[in-house]
């Protein structure tokens, strides 16, 4: 059994052995870096190398303070020495900050000594410890606000105050725990929680981080949710200097041009703004003058802060006195509860949810675009979002194929296009069945049309994903793109299920899975034997073609020679500039 560590051991972990390790903080919209949460652990190898016995042991030994301060210490000057850039969050125990020995001023100390400013700082309370005494710690966040600190809950949901804390203290940001995030591409209830606390940190305008994201199948779903911080290992891990994860950050990034090739920025108009200070009246004078604008962004120094709109001006004044009570007030004093403000970069899916998250519609029939400096670039109005969605769906139905639903011809080489525009490398795999019109013609065309549908569907199951694009361009051609994932692995087992698949859908129809003759493509009767998958993949990478066209020549060598291979293998190939 170890031996409970002595208040000596503490003591010596506090002034030789404590580690500041970093995890970064992604955001997966604009593929960068928010910041780092600096994370204490103690020696390597050593008993105590776990933060949680570490800080629990400490405490029982009355020695919490100290080794918070030192913790601190060291995670804001090897934030600096390592060249870190972003927010540092610093992850904080509750508990030591309402103790009374704890001092004041030392992190301002410390910041100056790393040549640091408060406003590159997030002080994270772990609700995992939270204190009762929620005036001492109010009045302590009070403190570092005013000296220009952000805040933030860590793990919230892991305990019993969370939410508490959240409407008590007003936070800039909340940290979802990682219990629900793991697994969360499965669980519905976990999913309904995430989406809970998404709309609620919009309605509270606290921004969202979500921690504990350890899969490909959790971040893409996180992202469909229109999540934009996350942290994680499907990022990077824990480390005194963790890997950076720039490559996921760049695909993130161009995922994200190719996919929501229509932005907020799309709809937005320029409307003259006003000023916090404007008297209300002066607004009403504009109403009148300008009868088509209904909404006008109240902007302070270049960055919006709401709207004040039309119907809330005509309401003040259509009261007794309303004019004479309501004319001289600033205009700031009416500014319409949960404005929307967007990047320019937010998808219109994305900015979609954010309109109908809202219960009360009619504040969100316009929306503020601001650039990523969030600078006031225009505006922009419901109306218009829907509009353009429903063109959208509308197109992308008309050029679907009726059979799948899946893209077909028009909207695959778009998509295709893009990519290359963006010189985005990808893989583009060829997929048909082999022997297609020969079965068709043999058990009907009903049974060739489960065998379409059934590739369909292992296509969407083997290779589905934020980084690949399924498209169905014609009877039995399907086309997979993939822009970081290497579907190599998958197309190969595809080939295996989809063999297995057909034979027994022939045999559950009442046919024999042996065999059987046919009329080829020349005239001629002969046997064939039961359809398999050719599959060509193309690597696509710089220097970039200059159009689709380009790859036209090496797609028809790769389709034959897959043809050849019989559905036993995959045709290889890469794209060369000619």
């Amino acid at each position: 059994m170890t031996p409970k560590p002595s208040k000596a051991d503490i003591e010596d972990i506090i002034a030789n052995g404590v580690r500041s390790v970093y995890q970064p903080i992604v955001d997966v919209i604009h593929g960068e870096i928010l910041g780092y949460e600096g994370l204490s652990r103690g020696p390597i190898g050593h008993a105590l190398e776990s933060p949680l016995q570490l800080f629990a042991h400490a405490e029982a030994l009355g020695l919490l303070p100290e080794l918070e301060l030192t913790c601190r210490a060291q995670s804001v000057s090897q934030f600096t020495r390592r060249g870190f850039q972003g927010k540092l969050f610093l992850n904080s125990n509750p508990h030591a900050f309402v103790d009374p020995h704890y001092p004041k001023g030392r992190t301002i100390e410390y910041l100056r000594d790393s040549n640091l400013t408060p406003d590159h700082i997030v002080i994270e309370l772990t609700e995992k410890y939270l204190t009762e005494d929620y005036e001492v710690l109010k009045q302590a966040l009070e403190h570092y606000r005013k000296m220009g600190f952000q805040t933030a809950i860590d793990d919230l949901g892991a305990g019993y105050n969370g939410l508490r804390l959240w409407s008590e203290i007003q936070p800039d940001y909340v940290k979802l725990d990682k219990h629900f995030v793991q697994g969360i591409n499965t669980d519905p209830v976990k999913q309904a929680f995430a989406r809970s606390v998404i709309q609620l940190c919009d309605q509270l305008r606290t921004t969202l981080i979500v921690e504990g994201v350890e899969t490909p199948a959790e971040l893409e779903l996180l992202q469909d949710y229109g999540v934009q911080y996350v942290q994680g290992f499907v990022m990077s891990r824990p480390d005194e200097l963790p890997v950076s994860p720039s490559h996921k950050l760049f695909s993130l990034a161009q995922q994200r041009k190719v996919h929501d090739q229509h932005l907020a920025e799309d709809l937005a108009s320029w409307v003259r703004p006003v000023d916090p200070y404007t008297e209300l009246g002066e607004v009403w004078l504009r109403l009148e003058r300008e009868p088509s604008t209904h909404a006008f962004p109240v902007v302070s120094e270049g960055k919006p802060t709401g709207f004040i709109q039309r119907s809330r001006i005509y309401e003040l004044f259509s009261k007794p006195y309303g004019r004479e009570l309501f004319s001289h007030k600033p205009v700031y004093k009416f500014i319409a509860p949960h404005s929307l403000i967007v990047n320019r970069s937010t998808g219109l899916s994305a900015l979609s949810q954010m309109v109908t998250s809202e219960d009360d519609l009619m504040a969100r029939q316009y929306f503020i675009v601001v650039d990523d400096d969030r600078q006031y670039l225009g505006v922009g109005n419901t109306r218009d979002l829907l509009r353009k969605l429903t063109d959208i769906k509308l197109r992308s139905a008309r050029h679907a194929n009726p059979l799948t639903h899946m893209p077909g011809n028009v909207p695959t080489n778009e998509y295709i296009e893009e990519l290359i525009r963006q010189k985005q490398p990808f893989q583009l795999a060829y997929v048909d069945i082999d022997h297609f019109k020969p079965f068709n013609d043999t058990f009907g065309y009903s049974l060739g049309d489960e065998l379409i549908l059934k590739l369909s569907q292992l296509l969407k199951e083997r290779l589905r994903g934020r980084g690949q694009y399924l498209g169905h361009i014609g009877g039995d051609d399907f086309v997979v793109v993939s822009t970081h994932n290497d579907p190599l692995p998958q197309l190969r087992l595809m080939q295996q299920l989809y063999r297995e698949a057909v034979r027994n859908i022939v045999v559950s129809s009442g046919h024999s899975a042996n065999a059987y003759r046919a009329i080829d493509r020349h005239g001629e009767e002969r046997l064939f034997s039961l359809p398999t998958l050719s599959v060509g993949l193309l690597r696509v990478q710089a220097p970039m073609p200059d159009c689709l066209d380009a790859l036209g020549g090496t797609l028809a060598q790769i389709k034959h020679q897959a043809k050849k291979l019989h559905g036993e293998g995959i045709a290889l190939a890469d794209w060369q500039e000619s």
